[in-house]
Order: C-alpha cells, then structure tokens, then sequence
C-alpha cells in the first residue's frame, strides 16, 4: 500500500531560510512549490508535497529551526544552563565558559543538525566551570568532524 500523499502550506521567512527547506525536502524526497508571497512584510509562501509521515518530519525540522541556535551557559552564576535563542542562526552552539566562548558549527545536513546540535548537548552536560579549551575538547570528540569547533573565534 502507497503512502497517502498530503500537501501542506509553510511560510519561509527569507532566502536562506528557503535554501534550508529545499535542502531539507530534497533530502527527504518532499517537493516543495512556490505558491506565492505574503504582503506586506513579503513572506514566501510554499507547499510541501509528499508522503504524510515524511512532510510531518520536514514540518517538525523547519519550526525547530525557527527556535534559533542553541546555547549552553557553564558559567557558575549562569541562570539558564542551556536555552535556544532565536537570534542565533540555527546550525550554531554557543558554548559560555568561564573564561571565554565556544562556538560549534554544524555543517552537516540539515535533517542531522538536531541529533549533532543534541550530542553536543549531552557532552557538555555537567561541565559547569570548566574552561573554554576543555569544552572545546570535549565537543570536538563529541561531533567527530561533523562539525567545525572554534574557541574565542580561533
């Protein structure tokens, strides 16, 4: 039995949030069609065709990049360990240390962004107070090169 073919509407923000759902759709053999633009604040407006279960997924992928790039705060006075932040770009991990930053770049597909951005996550769990070159290390052998890891933008 065939996958029930839906279509679904989704507004695309700007160019590079268009590029991330036609990569998204390609990888996930979903057709994405323009259909028009949203006046005033000119919104691309496009369908996603495919099976059900598979736009879900792509669905699911788009509004979790529209919650932003992570950060994870380890500093000891820190009121939130780790939160998403809209104006981070999606794809990004910013680490806060206790004597610097660390900043993770996945470039790897968009469908596994969420699992490397959550791996890096789990690795840096319990790390409250260690240092920027520590941290560093430690994603670093977290992503095992599918991601880039800069300290201090070194």
């Amino acid at each position: 039995m065939e996958p029930e073919t839906i279509r679904r509407s989704l507004d695309a923000i700007d160019e590079a949030g268009e590029r991330y759902l036609r990569a998204l759709c390609q990888e996930n053999d979903v057709t994405v069609e323009r259909v028009g633009v949203r006046t005033p604040d000119a919104m691309l407006l496009v369908a996603l065709i495919g099976a059900a279960a598979t736009v879900s997924f792509v669905v699911e992928r788009w509004h979790d990049r529209l919650r932003g790039g992570q950060v994870i705060d380890l500093r000891p006075e820190a009121e939130r360990v780790a939160y998403r932040d809209p104006g981070l770009a999606y794809g990004y991990v910013v680490v806060r240390a206790v004597d610097g930053t660390v900043t993770v770049h996945v470039h790897e597909l968009p469908s596994q962004t969420l699992e490397i951005v959550k791996v890096v996550v789990d690795a840096l769990t319990g790390m409250t107070g260690k240092g920027a070159h520590e941290i560093a290390r430690m994603a670093r052998e977290s992503v095992d090169g599918r991601a880039s890891v800069e300290v201090d933008g070194q």
